[in-house]
C-alpha cells in the first residue's frame, strides 16, 4: 500500500510540475487565453482531492468525505467553465447545479443515515462522468478549426476518464473493487485510482503543449500582423517606404536592371484646399487602386508619401518601351475621379532613374528619379521625364 501511495503521490507532484509550466507559459507569453486559468485552478484542485482520497488509509474517513468529495465535484466544475470559455460557447450551468444538489444529497444521505461507502463511490462516479461527458459534449460542439484541434487530447483524456469511472461502478456492483490487483497487494479500487493519476498527467502534458503550440501559433501570426502592417502603407493598402527599399535592395543584390518611376499627383494641394483632407484622403485611395489595377505581375508599386507613388519596373527592352508603358499606365489612371459626387481631375508628371546606369543605391535611385520629377513640375507638369546624368 505505501509503495502504490508514494507512487500515486509522484505522478501528482509530475502533473503539479507540469501544470506549472502551463502557468509560466500563460504569464510569458502575456495572451489571457479565455478558460486557461479555470483550467490551471481545476487540474490543481483535482490534483489535491486525488492525493487526499488516495491517503485515505491516513486521515479520517470524514476528512476524506467532506474535503476531498467536495474539491473533486468544484475541480470538476472548473475543468467545465474552462473547456466552454477556450471554445467560446455560451455555458449551461443549470443542470450540472441541480446534479450537483442531488449528488450531495445522495452523499449527506448514505454517509450519516444509511452509510454506505460503495453507494457514495458511484454517486461521485456516476456525477464525474456526467460532467466528462459534458466536457467532451461542449468541446465537440465548436466549429473552429484552430481551436478544435487543441481540443483532441481533451477529448481522448476525457473518454479515458470516462472509462476508468464506468469501470470503477462496474467493480464495485460485482463486488471486486477489494479484490487483490494482479496478484499484487494492491486491490482494484486502488489499481484505477493509479490509472487516474495517470489520467492527470497525460491530461496536464497534453493541455501545457496544447496551449503551448497554441501560443506560438498566436504569437506567429501577430508577428505576421504586425510585420504586415510595418510594410504597408496604411491609407492605400499598398507596400509602403520600407517595403520599397527592401524590395530595391533585392534587385540590386540579384543585379538586375530596373527602374525607379515615381509619380506625384499635379496640383493634389488645390484638392486638400478646396474640398479638405477626407476627400483628398479618397482621392489618393482611388488613385491608388487605379495604379495598382495597371500593375503588370512582375511590377512592384508603392505609395512613397504624400501623393507620391513609386512603380519598379524590371522588365523591358530599352527606354522607349519603359515610356510607353508608362504611357499606358498614365492614359488609365489620368481620368476623373468622383468622390461624394465631387469631380476631381487628376494628372501626374513623373520622373525616371535607372539601375545601374544613373545610381547603384536605393537612396541615389530614389533621389534622381524626385529630380527628374521636379524638372516636370518645373516645365509645366504632366509629363515623363529621365534623370539626367550630370557632367
Amino acid at each position: 500500500m505505501v509503495n502504490q501511495l508514494a507512487l500515486i503521490y509522484i505522478l501528482a507532484f509530475v502533473t503539479f510540475i507540469l501544470t506549472l509550466g502551463l502557468i509560466f507559459t500563460h504569464i510569458y507569453v502575456k495572451q489571457v487565453y479565455k478558460g486557461i486559468n479555470q483550467w490551471i485552478y481545476g487540474i490543481l484542485i483535482e490534483t489535491v482531492a486525488f492525493i487526499l482520497i488516495a491517503s485515505r488509509a491516513y486521515l479520517p474517513d470524514f476528512f476524506i468525505f467532506l474535503i476531498g468529495n467536495l474539491l473533486l465535484v468544484i475541480g470538476l466544475i472548473y475543468f467545465y467553465r474552462g473547456t466552454i470559455l477556450f471554445i467560446e460557447e455560451k455555458p449551461m450551468y443549470k443542470d450540472i447545479y441541480i446534479l450537483s444538489a442531488v449528488t450531495t444529497i445522495m452523499m449527506l444521505t448514505f454517509y450519516f443515515m444509511f452509510p454506505n461507502r460503495d453507494v457514495r463511490q458511484i454517486t461521485m462516479s456516476v456525477f464525474i462522468i456526467y460532467i466528462t461527458v459534458k466536457i467532451i459534449y461542449a468541446s465537440s460542439k465548436t466549429t473552429n478549426p484552430n481551436i478544435s484541434k487543441y481540443l483532441i487530447p481533451l477529448k481522448l483524456a476525457s473518454v479515458l476518464f470516462i472509462v476508468l469511472q464506468t469501470t470503477r461502478i462496474i467493480f464495485i456492483i460485482t463486488g471486486i473493487s477489494g479484490d487483490p490487483f494482479m496478484a499484487s497487494d494492491m486491490i482494484m479500487d486502488e489499481a484505477l485510482m493509479l490509472l487516474v493519476a495517470v489520467f492527470m498527467l497525460i491530461l496536464a502534458f497534453f493541455m501545457t503543449i496544447g496551449v503551448n503550440i497554441r501560443a506560438v501559433a498566436e504569437l506567429k501570426t501577430e508577428r505576421l500582423k504586425l510585420e504586415h502592417l510595418s510594410l504597408t502603407d496604411f491609407l492605400t493598402t499598398l507596400p509602403n517606404r520600407r517595403m520599397l527599399i527592401q524590395y530595391m535592395d533585392l534587385l540590386i543584390h540579384q543585379e538586375k536592371k530596373f527602374a525607379v518611376v515615381m509619380m506625384d499627383m499635379d496640383d493634389f494641394k488645390s484638392v486638400n484646399d478646396k474640398y479638405g483632407h477626407t476627400v483628398g484622403d479618397e482621392v489618393i485611395k482611388a488613385y491608388a487602386n487605379r495604379l495598382a489595377s495597371v500593375k503588370r505581375k512582375q511590377d512592384f508599386v508603392a505609395r512613397y508619401g504624400g501623393d507620391e507613388f513609386i512603380v519598379i519596373i524590371d522588365d523591358y527592352a530599352d527606354d522607349t518601351e519603359l515610356v510607353n508603358l508608362i504611357k499606358n499606365k498614365l492614359e488609365t489612371i489620368n481620368s476623373c475621379i468622383i468622390i461624394e459626387k465631387i469631380s476631381v481631375y487628376i494628372n501626374a508628371s513623373v520622373g525616371i532613374s535607372v539601375y545601374p546606369l544613373h545610381a547603384k543605391d536605393v537612396t541615389s535611385m530614389i533621389t534622381y528619379a524626385d529630380e527628374a520629377l521636379y524638372k516636370v513640375k518645373a516645365s509645366g507638369k504632366n509629363n515623363i521625364a529621365f534623370y539626367e546624368m550630370k557632367n
